[in-house]
């Protein structure tokens, strides 16, 4: 494992990280479902893909530009601040996030998923 201030040494690094995460924990308290996106009218996107009703245009996901990319994004910076930085916090901050997308597509089936998989598949 690196250490707590990764190959820099520099502890303000280990601080923005740490900065960082506190305040995407503090947006997640005020979502108890997990979700942490900044994505205009992403909450009604998210209700029709859980209920199935999927529109998929190229990078367009029912509207919004890529966002499993987007979350994808999110989710690799926690882990990464986690695994780099040893910050505990981060992998709670996933977790939640994480519990969050599988609880959203659980119900989703197989051509339902094609079909989003069709918007974006690289996260």
């Amino acid at each position: 494992m690196l250490p707590a201030v990764c190959d820099t040494g520099d502890k303000r690094y280990k601080d923005k990280v740490d900065h960082i995460v506190a305040e995407l924990a503090e947006c997640q308290k005020n979502r108890p479902d997990g979700y942490i996106a900044a994505m205009p009218d992403g909450d009604r996107m998210w209700a029709e893909v859980k209920k199935g009703e999927i529109r998929s245009r190229g990078f367009d996901l029912n509207g919004l530009w890529s966002p499993w990319y987007t979350h994808h994004k999110v989710l690799a910076g926690l882990i990464d601040a986690y695994r780099l930085t040893q910050n505990r916090q981060a992998l709670l901050v996933a977790e939640k996030f994480a519990d969050w997308a599988v609880e959203e597509t659980k119900d989703l089936t197989g051509d339902q998923w094609q079909k989003m998989l069709g918007t974006e598949y690289g996260g």
